[in-house]
C-alpha cells in the first residue's frame, strides 16, 4: 500500500516555498542596493587587506532584522539560521564585487600595452581610449 501526503501537507509545503521566495527576493534587493552603492561606506580602505567597516555590519544586521521581522510564522531558530545564511551570502558577493575590484593589481610591461592598443587601433575605429597616470 502506498501512503500519500495529505492536502494540508502540500499546502504547508507550498506556503513555505512562497515564504522562501519572498525572503530571497528581499535579500536580493538588499544585495543589489549594496552592489550598486559602490565600496564607499562598506569597505575599510585603511586596512590591508581591505575589510568591511564595523558600521556596515551593524546596518546590514539591522536591515536583515527588518526583513525577517515581517515573517511571524518563522521561529527564532529559523530566523537566526536564515539571517546567518543571508549575511554570509551578501558578504561573499560583496567581497567579489567590491574588495576584489579595488585590490586587484595587474602588472605588465608598458610596451606590451602599446602593442595591444596599436592592434586594437587597426581593428576598432569607434572607441576612444584615454590613458591617465592615475
Amino acid at each position: 500500500m502506498v501512503e500519500t501526503k495529505t492536502q494540508d501537507y502540500w499546502e504547508d509545503l507550498s506556503k513555505k516555498g512562497e515564504l522562501e521566495n519572498s525572503i530571497t527576493s528581499e535579500v536580493e534587493q538588499l544585495l543589489k542596493k549594496y552592489t550598486e552603492a559602490g565600496p564607499n561606506g562598506i569597505i575599510n580602505f585603511n586596512t590591508k587587506p581591505f575589510s568591511f567597516l564595523n558600521e556596515f555590519f551593524t546596518v546590514l544586521s539591522e536591515e536583515l532584522d527588518a526583513i525577517f521581522s515581517k515573517y511571524r510564522n518563522l521561529n527564532q531558530k529559523e530566523i537566526s539560521q536564515k539571517k546567518d545564511q543571508s549575511t554570509t551570502q551578501i558578504l561573499d558577493l560583496l567581497t567579489t564585487v567590491h574588495i576584489k575590484k579595488i585590490s586587484c593589481e595587474i602588472t605588465f610591461e608598458a610596451y606590451s600595452l602599446l602593442k595591444l592598443f596599436k592592434a586594437l587601433d587597426k581593428i576598432v575605429s569607434e572607441v576612444q581610449i584615454i590613458i591617465r597616470p592615475e
